[in-house]
């Protein structure tokens, strides 16, 4: 699913989880850490509600997505810029690099140094 298919699919969410959507759409949510309970909590919904929802409106579930997102993230900055792959891991909020690492690996079949290698546009 692209990200313009998946802002799109917002347009029939409540109007009080506008919330939600601006946070989504801004793009917020690659460089800082929320809880579901906290977007749950600006949505005014309960956690299971908006979990189960989101679900339902885009076919995967919130964190799932952000993962996903924060890796395509990555990868534009791993091709479109020398920063480290320590300083990209930091910035997306991942606990630690070897986690982004095998994230990264799991949805790319790469690791970050790798796909760097072959991709790089610098």
């Amino acid at each position: 699913m692209s990200w313009d298919d998946y802002v799109k699919g917002f347009d029939n969410i409540d109007p009080d989880s506008a919330v939600v959507r601006k946070y989504f759409h801004g793009g917020r949510f690659y460089c800082e850490k929320i809880s579901i309970a906290e977007l749950a909590s600006l949505a005014g919904y309960s956690d299971y509600y908006l979990s189960r929802k989101f679900k339902e409106e885009t076919g995967m579930n919130i964190l799932t997505y952000i993962n996903k997102q924060k890796i395509e993230y990555a990868k534009k900055l791993l091709t479109t810029t020398d920063d480290s792959v320590q300083s990209i891991s930091d910035a997306l909020q991942f606990c630690a690099r070897s986690h982004f690492s095998s994230m990264f690996k799991r949805h790319t079949g790469m690791l970050p140094r790798e796909y760097r290698e072959k991709n790089s546009r610098l």
